[in-house]
């Protein structure tokens, strides 16, 4: 990942709202007016340039709220929505664990094992289907077992995933909160 510039200037140069997610810039520099919101979407995310640089606004969120570069972290967006900055949906994961955070795949893309749920998949058997799970942890395939129904399959991701700290995550609240325009 690209280092991220010193929070100071980060600081000096954008405003970021916690509770929105919106940047907007504190000075005006190159064309840029003071409390414009700052940055364009690319990719379906908002990319901010800054010290000749341009940087993802998850990224530099996550400096301003904590005064720390994610470093080789990348910034996981909960909810899935990667337009959506807001703090209590913003998380620095490994890329492993923001590989398993991904949708499953929607039915125009759909193999046969389909099922519409992430780590289950479908096989046809003599008297039906069953349901296997298989989960990718650190690059790595684990078969992790074979059910007669979706809901004990499902009950099993659901597991691994709150064990591993996946399902309902909140980070936790910066000490000091960024104002906007400041």
């Amino acid at each position: 990942m690209k280092r991220l510039p010193p929070s100071y200037i980060v600081a000096r140069d954008l405003a970021y709202n916690p509770e929105t997610g919106e940047f907007r810039w504190k000075r005006s520099h190159q064309g840029r007016q003071v409390n414009a919101e700052a940055g364009t979407i690319s990719r379906g995310r908002r990319m901010i340039g800054i010290c000749e640089n341009v940087y993802y606004a998850s990224r530099l969120a996550h400096l301003l709220m904590t005064g720390r570069d994610p470093g080789e972290l990348e910034m996981d967006h909960i909810n899935g929505n990667t337009m959506d900055d807001r703090w209590s949906n913003l998380r620095a994961v490994t890329r492993s664990q923001n590989l398993m955070n991904r949708r499953p795949f929607s039915k125009g893309e759909a193999s046969p094992s389909f099922t519409g749920h992430k780590c289950v998949y479908k096989r046809p058997v003599k008297n039906g289907e069953v349901y296997f799970v298989v989960l990718s942890i650190e690059g790595r395939s684990h078969y992790k077992g074979t059910f007669k129904n979706i809901e004990d399959a499902i009950a099993l991701v659901d597991k691994h995933y709150e064990d591993s700290g996946l399902c309902y995550f909140q980070p936790p609240k910066a000490q000091a909160q960024v104002e906007v325009g400041a």
